[in-house]
């Protein structure tokens, strides 16, 4: 789990967004989770939000608020042309959790593959 919590560090820092957001934990423990079976994505409430909320004692509804305003961060103060950049084209709206978590996850293994 470390390894994946270095990277959500890096890249929120890349990506200009305070240290502080709960929902860089949360990112980090769906990588986690996404590693081990990538079709958890397909199923995003109960497969990941679910689990990565068992495992910090909190509820879905925390994990998926959590990282939208992860989103919501990025997207209004942070770095967007560095998430234009690892999700490898120009984003016209605001990802949904969904496929920001898919950009993050592509763009992490994409690293860890090189």
């Amino acid at each position: 789990m470390k390894k994946f919590e270095d990277y959500m560090r890096k890249l929120i820092s890349d990506l200009e967004v305070s240290q502080f957001y709960t929902g860089k934990t949360f990112m980090a423990r769906a990588l986690y989770l996404l590693e081990e079976d990538e079709t958890r994505l397909c199923c995003l409430s109960k497969l990941i939000y679910s689990d990565v909320a068992n495992y910090y004692s909190t509820s879905p509804a925390c994990v998926e608020r959590n990282i939208r305003t992860l989103i919501q961060i990025v997207w209004d103060s942070g770095n967007r042309d560095y998430l234009e950049k690892i999700a490898r084209h120009k984003l016209e709206k605001k990802p949904a959790n969904k496929a920001f978590i898919d950009i993050i996850n592509y763009h992490y293994k994409h690293l860890t593959s090189e």
